[in-house]
């Protein structure tokens, strides 16, 4: 976990959660963490979740107003959801009114926007709102655009936050995490960001393809070659 926070993006994303648990009572509390996929903004809610008991469930792409619902209900942890879709919506606000320090983080929300429910949010939102309670919307690039056609979610959002591409740092970080008998010379880290197209995902699959490799060759040292 320690290694997950030394990422960049998990920066951007405490940023994000930092200013929203801390915000003045009149502050709306709706956050966005946006960018295309393969840039660890799942790696970064896990993280957050751990720092900040966060609670974090995954939209499906089959999504419906009760499936939803009872998606939040199971990340919550509240036992036996039952009632109308509006009772659920107000059990789960409830819920989170009553521990506001700790976000809510609802991941590929672009499934809530696509399919247009994503104003159940909302409603949800309404009822811990009071309470200071947080909610952080994480999806693809467009989310933060697609969110504009609801007024009443964008007007809520207090800071909309983009994951970047990782860096050569970022690299050498989970070289050193995932490789920790190889050396990765600041070079080579470059050359597999530019490899990776700057996909985290893609970088952790190819440093343990690389691991393999080493460990069979006896190696210890991450080459050029085995970055591209």
């Amino acid at each position: 976990m320690s290694t997950i926070a030394a990422l960049s993006n998990v920066a951007r994303l405490a940023e994000l959660t930092e200013a929203l648990i801390h915000r003045p009572a009149e502050v709306q509390g709706f956050g966005v963490f946006s960018g295309r996929a393969g840039l660890g903004k799942t790696y970064s809610a896990i993280w957050a979740c751990t720092r900040y008991r966060a609670w974090h469930l995954e939209v499906d792409s089959c999504v419906t107003p009760r499936g939803f619902l009872l998606q939040c209900c199971a990340a919550l942890g509240i036992l036996q959801p039952k009632g109308t879709v509006q009772a659920l919506a107000h059990q789960v606000g409830d819920f989170l009114a009553d521990r506001p320090r700790r976000p809510l983080i609802i991941d590929e929300a672009d499934h809530l926007a696509r399919r247009g429910i994503i104003e159940i949010v909302r409603d949800v939102y309404k009822r811990c709102a009071p309470a200071g309670s947080s909610i952080i919307l994480i999806g693809e690039e467009t989310l933060p655009s697609r969110l504009e056609q609801w007024e009443r979610i964008a007007s809520r959002v207090l800071r909309s936050i983009r994951a970047e591409p990782m860096t050569t740092g970022d690299a050498s970080v989970l070289a050193r995490a995932i490789c920790p008998d190889l050396d990765c010379p600041e070079e080579t880290a470059a050359a597999l960001v530019a490899a990776v197209k700057g996909s985290t995902r893609r970088c952790v699959q190819r440093l343990y393809e690389i691991r393999d490799q080493a460990a069979a060759e006896g190696r210890s040292t991450i080459t050029l070659g085995d970055a591209r």
